[in-house]
């Protein structure tokens, strides 16, 4: 790969991260599934999901009076071969249940979470093959 191939597939790698937060935050489940391949991994808080259908199933059963935010920090891509690559980030996570008035204490983060994700080049974009994470604040 020459420099700028290089650069470039870490740009995809890093939308595809961004576009999954996007979708999760939007609630666009469908459009969250399409970014993983049929075989792909997610561990979800310790629960495997492993499949289109197990991480549809999850995001379905999402609390519907649940509002979140995901702001993505500091991702670092390594492209591992041409079609792979590890994204490191940070996750800081917010959330909202809808009855919360508006005049409520200022929202703080509810989590702040080391990830990584594997990507796999398909031929046309890049995939979510496996997402994890672990806390990293508080301090577990």
């Amino acid at each position: 790969m020459t420099e700028s191939d290089t650069v470039i597939a870490q740009i995809h790698c890093i939308k595809t991260v961004y576009e999954f937060f996007h979708c999760l935050d939007d609630r666009t489940h469908d459009q969250i599934v399409e970014l993983f391949p049929a075989h792909g991994v997610w561990d979800r808080n310790g629960e495997m999901l492993e499949g289109r259908a197990a991480i549809a199933n999850a995001l379905a059963n999402r609390p519907a009076d649940r509002r979140t935010f995901h702001a993505v920090c500091n991702p670092l891509v390594e492209l591992t071969q041409s079609n792979r690559a590890t994204v490191h980030f940070y996750l800081t996570v917010y959330e909202a249940k809808k009855d919360m008035s508006v005049r409520s204490a200022p929202i703080v983060p509810s989590a702040v979470r080391r990830c990584t994700d594997s990507l796999v080049f398909d031929g046309s974009r890049w995939l979510i093959e496996r997402k994890s994470s672990s806390r990293h604040l508080p301090f577990a």
